[in-house]
C-alpha cells in the first residue's frame, strides 16, 4: 500500500544548464568589477580635488595679491587675464604652482614710465618669492606690443631694448618679447636663454627683410632665442 508519506507532491527540480551558469557567473564578476572601478574612480577624483584645492587657493591668492598691488600703480591701466599651472614635480626649493597674470599699461604712457612700473612690479614679485610656493609670471601690454617680466637683475632691461626697437621699427605693427615655452610647460622667465620675440609685420612689409634685421640683434641677447614672424 502506498502511504501519503510515499507521495512527493513537489514540482520536479530543473537543473540549470552549465552554459547559463557560466554566463551568470561572468555577469556577476563584470558587475563587481564595474562597481569597484567606479568606486576607485570616485575615490581618486575626491582625493585629487582635495590635493589640488590648496594649490588653487594659494595660486588665486597670489593672483589677487599682485592684482591689488598693480592697481595702485599709476602706470597700470587694467587687469587683463590670469591662469595657473600646477607644477609636475616639486622640491622644498621649487614652487608647487605657477600663476600667469597680464596687465595692460595706460595707453600712450612714455617708455620711461613703463619701465618704472615694471621695476615696481619686479621688486614686489622678488620680495614675495622668498616666502611663497607660487611663482608669478607677469606680462605687460603696451601700445606697440608686450613684454614678459623677469625677477633676475638685468634680464628685463635687455627685453625692453628689443621691445622699444620694435616700437621704432616702421615695418612692424606689434612686438611681443616673451619667455619661450611649449603648451603646458613652465616658461623660463628667469633668464633670456630661450627668449622668444614674436613680430607682426606692418601692411606691405617683407618678412625676409624683417628677419634679416632682427636675427642678429636677438642673437646678441639670446643666442638660442626664437624669432617668430606672423600676421
Amino acid at each position: 500500500m502506498t502511504t501519503l508519506g510515499d507521495l512527493d507532491h513537489s514540482a520536479p527540480q530543473q537543473e540549470v544548464p552549465r552554459g547559463q551558469k557560466t554566463l551568470r557567473i561572468l555577469a556577476a564578476v563584470v558587475a563587481i568589477v564595474i562597481a569597484l572601478g567606479g568606486f576607485v574612480a570616485l575615490t581618486w577624483y575626491a582625493v585629487s580635488q582635495v590635493l589640488i584645492a590648496p594649490v588653487m587657493n594659494s595660486t588665486q591668492r597670489g593672483i589677487d595679491s599682485i592684482t591689488t598691488y598693480a592697481e595702485t600703480l599709476p602706470g597700470v591701466d587694467r587687469f587683463v587675464s590670469s591662469s595657473f599651472l600646477a607644477a609636475e614635480t616639486t622640491t622644498s626649493q621649487s614652487p608647487n604652482a605657477h600663476a600667469y597674470v597680464t596687465f595692460a599699461m595706460v595707453p600712450g604712457l612714455p617708455q620711461a614710465q613703463v619701465e618704472e612700473t615694471a621695476d615696481d612690479l619686479i621688486t614686489w614679485m622678488s620680495g614675495r618669492e622668498e616666502n611663497s610656493r607660487v611663482r608669478l609670471h607677469v606680462e605687460l601690454l603696451v601700445d606697440t606690443g608686450s613684454i614678459g617680466l623677469s625677477t633676475t637683475d638685468g634680464v628685463t632691461d635687455a627685453r625692453f631694448d628689443l621691445l622699444w626697437m620694435g616700437a621704432d621699427d616702421s615695418t612692424l605693427s606689434n612686438t611681443r618679447v616673451i619667455w619661450a615655452s611649449t603648451p603646458g610647460s613652465v616658461p623660463d622667465d628667469l633668464s633670456n636663454d630661450f627668449l622668444e620675440v614674436q613680430l607682426t609685420p606692418a601692411p606691405g612689409a617683407a618678412d625676409s627683410a624683417i628677419r634679416e634685421s632682427w636675427e642678429p640683434r636677438l642673437a646678441e641677447i639670446a643666442p638660442d632665442g626664437i624669432l617668430t614672424i606672423s600676421n
